[in-house]
C-alpha cells in the first residue's frame, strides 16, 4: 500500500514537470557606461518567473542563473572578451529567508521576501566588464548578454529537472547597439 502511494506521487510529480508552460524570458535594454577607466554593464531579466517556478525556489534546492557577457567586434564571429557570472538562490525553511549569491561581487544577499530575492537574481548592476584602454581605437564593438538556468534534482524525482523548460528552452539574449572606444573618455 505504502509503495503504491509513493509510486503514484512520483508519477504525478514527473507528469507535472513534463507539461511545463514556459515563459518568454528577455533582457531589458542593457546599459553600457563608464565608471572610472572601466566599462560597466547593467541589465535585467524580465518575464522569467512563474508560480510553479516560485514553488521550486521555495524547495530549498540551489537554483542558478548563469549570465554570459561577450564583447564582439562588428564583424567578428568569436568574442574578443567574455565573462560568466552566476546568481544562486537558496531558500532556508528554518530561517524563512532566501539567500542570493552574486558571483560578480562575491556577495550574499538575504531577504525574507521572494519578490526581492528574485530581483537580486535577475539584475546585473554595473558589472565591471573591461578597461576602456583595452579597446582598439578604430574598432566597432557590441556586447551580447545571455542567460541560462541549471538542472536540479527535486526530492521524489528520478531525473534531473531542466529548468530551461521554464524559459521554453530558449536562452534569453540581448545585443547592444554598436559602440567605439571614442564613446568613452580616457
Amino acid at each position: 500500500m505504502f509503495s503504491k502511494l509513493i509510486s503514484t506521487i512520483l508519477a504525478l510529480g514527473t507528469s507535472v514537470f513534463t507539461n511545463i508552460q514556459g515563459v518568454d524570458a528577455a533582457f531589458t535594454n542593457g546599459l553600457i557606461e563608464q565608471r572610472g577607466q572601466r566599462v560597466v554593464i547593467s541589465s535585467e531579466l524580465t518575464n522569467c518567473w512563474t508560480e510553479e517556478f516560485d514553488r521550486i525556489l521555495q524547495s530549498g534546492q540551489i537554483v542558478k542563473i548563469t549570465y554570459r557577457l561577450e564583447l564582439f567586434t562588428e564583424n567578428g564571429l568569436l568574442p574578443e572578451s567574455a565573462i560568466s557570472i552566476t546568481h544562486e538562490i537558496r531558500y532556508s525553511a528554518l530561517d524563512e529567508t532566501y539567500t542570493v549569491h552574486q558571483s560578480e561581487t562575491d556577495q550574499n544577499i538575504t531577504s525574507s521576501e521572494l519578490t526581492h530575492a528574485k530581483l537580486f537574481m535577475s539584475q546585473l548592476k554595473q558589472v565591471d566588464f573591461l578597461g576602456v584602454a583595452d579597446m582598439v581605437n578604430d574598432k566597432t564593438y557590441y556586447l551580447q548578454t545571455s542567460a541560462h538556468l541549471n538542472r536540479i534534482m527535486l526530492p521524489g524525482m528520478s531525473e534531473e529537472l531542466n529548468l530551461m523548460a521554464y524559459w521554453k528552452s530558449i536562452r534569453p539574449t540581448f545585443r547592444s547597439e554598436p559602440f567605439k572606444k571614442a564613446d568613452f573618455s580616457l
